[in-house]
């Protein structure tokens, strides 16, 4: 199941043809005023022919812009100048689908991908308006028309750095107390599994008893000596350590919400 939407439908994000240069346009208007969240109001895209790449955020998102060389997972909606839906996984039964992972500036997508996706934050949303010679050229694409100009609406779900690709990182959700876990420690604790941006977990249990932290994997046992009890951590796995894990696809980041019930 590598890269699922490299593979199967109408393939939308592949790499595409090589096009001349076009300058980046980011077109938005904030309003509201004071301090906290920006929303951002944009025109709907014109369908009519695109001659450069445009980029409108309609919701900044928070925490650092995604750089070349991230691994971004995203949901998207794809459309033709005409209006047609050719590829999405953002709506109705097609949000059950996986969020789409890729690195971003490698060339794993189209080129109007790679450009129009630099900057964007997780929970930011972005419309881009992509000229042909970004897309997929004079040639096309499975069922997309020759020379077509596409319009994509994106969600940014989640954003790992290119410092921790190779990294298990974690977060504290919640601080625990009294004696902490060792590796030989024994202990009780509630944890749900899931690939990065799905809601669905691929493994969840519930008061499961660990006789040794040692017989855990070694990225989720490194992570959770040290825990307390009440104590709870989001667990990142980025896509390089996965490997061996059921029901992950090759090449999807996970994360594990762990709680720790019990130390004895």
């Amino acid at each position: 199941m590598r890269n699922l939407f490299l593979i199967a439908g109408f393939a939308a994000l592949l790499v595409g043809c090589n096009g001349g240069s076009a300058t980046n346009t980011t077109e938005t208007g904030t309003t509201g005023g004071g301090t906290g969240s920006t929303t951002t109001e944009t025109k709907p895209a014109e369908k009519g022919a695109v001659t450069e790449l445009k980029i409108e955020d309609l919701e900044v998102g928070k925490g650092e812009g995604a750089k070349n060389g991230d691994y971004v997972s995203m949901r998207y909606k794809g459309t033709t100048a005409d209006g047609k839906v050719f590829d999405q996984n953002m709506d109705g039964e097609a949000a059950s689908k996986p969020v789409f992972n890729f690195t971003l500036g490698t060339g794993g997508v189209i080129k109007g991908w790679d450009e129009g996706l630099v900057g964007i934050k997780v929970g930011g949303k972005r419309r881009l308006s992509i000229p042909w010679a970004k897309a997929y050229g004079e040639a096309g694409n499975q069922g997309i028309p020759p020379k077509a100009d596409l319009f994509f609406d994106v969600v940014c779900v989640a954003i790992t750095a290119k410092d921790d690709l190779n990294t298990v990182t974690y977060k504290v959700v919640k601080k625990g107390s009294g004696k902490k876990i060792g590796e030989n420690s024994k202990f009780k604790w509630t944890y749900k599994g899931s690939v990065m941006g799905s809601e669905t977990p691929f493994e969840e249990k519930t008061e499961m008893e660990v006789s040794s932290a040692k017989e855990l994997m070694v990225n989720i046992k490194d992570s959770v000596i040290g825990m307390q009890e009440g104590e709870q951590r989001i667990i990142t796995i980025p896509p390089g350590l996965t490997g061996g894990l059921m029901g992950v696809p090759q090449g999807s980041a996970v994360q594990f919400d762990i709680k720790i019930t019990k130390v004895f």
